[in-house]
């Protein structure tokens, strides 16, 4: 799942958030962000 750098194990994460913008959007949508974090994060 995560690679091991100098003993350290990462592993990635998405986070899925709902986004509304009332000046530029028409309907709030969702946006997933996926990002690796490690032990100590």
């Amino acid at each position: 799942m995560g690679e091991n750098i100098a003993g350290a194990t990462t592993r990635k994460v998405t986070i899925k958030a709902f986004r509304f913008n009332a000046e530029t959007d028409y309907l709030p949508s969702y946006k997933s962000y996926t990002m690796e974090v490690g032990k100590d994060e």
